[in-house]
């Protein structure tokens, strides 16, 4: 019997003394995985019917039954379309542009007009520095003139 190699790496990657410094014996996560009536486990409810044995069931039969499969999408499907309608979502969706080059054109405009705005930004702060220093220069300036007029007289 070949087991696949996701159960084999689920199995070892659990947490267990054996393979790590998990706090459940391996014997107590198979008891929990196969639900073994013979081990007794304080915390957990023994029941007649394996966890496991469910979960198998419900993959195989939604695998292998297509007439399972069809109904789960129809309830799915039709509870999501309700979903979307009530609350608004699937209006917000249409308006939204659905062709691949409106979709491009939208997202180089909004980059480009994000580009200029942080060029400009980058520009402003520049010309603010340079009016400042500017300023200082002219201060500097003017104190300098003022202590001379006063020296020379």
């Amino acid at each position: 019997m070949q087991l696949p190699l996701s159960f084999i790496a689920g199995f070892f990657g659990m947490n267990n003394p054996e393979f790590s410094t998990g706090s459940w014996t391996l014997t107590q996560e198979m008891a929990l995985m196969c639900k073994c009536s013979r081990i007794r486990l304080a915390h957990i409810n023994p029941s007649p019917v394996s966890l496991s044995l469910g979960l198998v069931t419900l993959v195989y039969t939604l695998a292998f039954n297509s007439f399972v499969r069809e109904m789960l999408l129809l309830i799915v499907s039709l509870t999501w379309t309700k979903f979307i309608t009530i609350t608004g979502l699937y209006a917000r969706w249409m308006e939204f542009p659905h062709h691949g080059d409106e979709v491009v054109s939208m997202r180089m405009a909004k980059t480009r007009k994000w580009k200029q705005e942080a060029i400009f930004a980058k520009q402003r702060a520049r010309q603010r520095r340079t009016d400042e220093l500017v300023k200082k220069i002219a201060e500097r300036e003017m104190r300098e003139r003022g202590l001379g007029d006063e020296i020379s007289v």
